[in-house]
This record gives C-alpha cells, sequence and structure tokens, in this order.
C-alpha cells in the first residue's frame, strides 16, 4: 500500500483508535515539502510561515512561534576581564576578532566565505575565532585558516553554557550562512552588544 502525505499517521489513530496529534517541531532549515505528515506545524520565523502559506498548507495547521532566548543571559557584565579571556584561549588582546558560531561546516554555514572575507580586510590585526561542532568538512576548513590566516585564527568547541564569554570576548559576529532555521548565534551575539553581520534576507 502506498502512503501519501500524512495518511499512515490517519490510518495508524483509525486502526488503533487513538487519538493524538502529530506537531512537526524542528529547529532546522526546513521547507514545506517536510510538513505534510504533520497535523500542526511549529515555524520559528515569518519567513517559513508565509513559504508555507504560499505552498498550500492550511493556515490552521501553522504556528509561529520562535524559539525564547534568555538576553540577560548574555548581557555583558562591566567587569568582564576581556584581555585575560583573550590571553586564555590564545588571541592577543589589541587584535580585532571576529567571532563565528555555528558548525565547523562549509557547505551550509559557509564558514570558509567567512575565512576569505577576513583575510581579503587586509587587516594584519584580524583574528578570526571559529566556534561550534566538528564534522566531516571541519579539516578542509582548518586547512584554509591555516593557508589564508596563519597565526590570526582559532578553533574552539565550548559548552553551551561557556559560548557568551566568546561573544564577550568579539568585537563583532558574523552569521555567514545563507539560511537558517532560525539564527540563534544572531540573537545571541545581539544580546551580548555585539554588531551583527547577516545575510540580507526576508529571513534575518
Amino acid at each position: 500500500m502506498r502512503y501519501v502525505g500524512n495518511q499512515p499517521f490517519k490510518c495508524l489513530r483509525r486502526w488503533l483508535g487513538l487519538r493524538f496529534t502529530l506537531l512537526f517541531a524542528n529547529g532546522g532549515a526546513h521547507t514545506p515539502e517536510h510538513y505534510s505528515r504533520a497535523d500542526a506545524i511549529q515555524l520559528l520565523t515569518r519567513q517559513q510561515h508565509d513559504e508555507a502559506l504560499t505552498a498550500g498548507i492550511e493556515s490552521t495547521r501553522l504556528f509561529h512561534l520562535p524559539h525564547g532566548v534568555d538576553c540577560t543571559h548574555f548581557a555583558r557584565p562591566a567587569a568582564h576581564g576581556r584581555d585575560a579571556a583573550r590571553v586564555a584561549r590564545g588571541i592577543p588582546t589589541n587584535a580585532w576578532v571576529v567571532l563565528g558560531v555555528s558548525a565547523l561546516a562549509m557547505s551550509e554555514k559557509r564558514a570558509d566565505w567567512l575565512v576569505r572575507e577576513v583575510e581579503r580586510l587586509g587587516m594584519e590585526d584580524a583574528f578570526l575565532l571559529l566556534a561550534g561542532q566538528e564534522g566531516p568538512e571541519t579539516g578542509a576548513l582548518r586547512r584554509l585558516a591555516a593557508d589564508l590566516l596563519p597565526g590570526r585564527h582559532a578553533f574552539t568547541t565550548v559548552a553551551p553554557d561557556q559560548v557568551r564569554d566568546l561573544y564577550w570576548l568579539a568585537d563583532v559576529a558574523a552569521l555567514p550562512s545563507l539560511r537558517e532555521g532560525f539564527g540563534l548565534a544572531a540573537i545571541e551575539a545581539a544580546a551580548a552588544g555585539l554588531p551583527v553581520l547577516v545575510h540580507d534576507s526576508a529571513h534575518f
């Protein structure tokens, strides 16, 4: 038997006499074709909501509900020792630090683009700090950074409650991806008082 859309779940409810609602809730950059099997869909951004409507998904199934962010958690304390935090991570205290927080990947997060752009600045005091989880593309990304930014870059992976320390030691944050499910790093960086560079799109 071939099932279409959310038919398997409707059949399961009917056969077993169950009563449940299937909710799609995912932080990824999904598109409307992923929503067909769900009864209700949580959308993190207005752009996603509009895309779903344009694709013909019933408005009664759509709920625009962004992630909640405790911005006070990222507010930089007045007495924060930025120089000491930089020294602890091997970053010169007089550097202009560009921070990228995302998966250490190139295909979707475009961290390689950020490496190239920092190199193109031609600023000897520009330092790139890339923070996130490693993956299959991280090795190639490390080699690119070593070639273009020798001695002016660092990679790190920290626990979630330590990410704010990275925002506090940076001068500017950049999120070079063209599409995000939400873009939490941009919200966090702004809450920490950083200028934030993002793609010029309806989402951001």
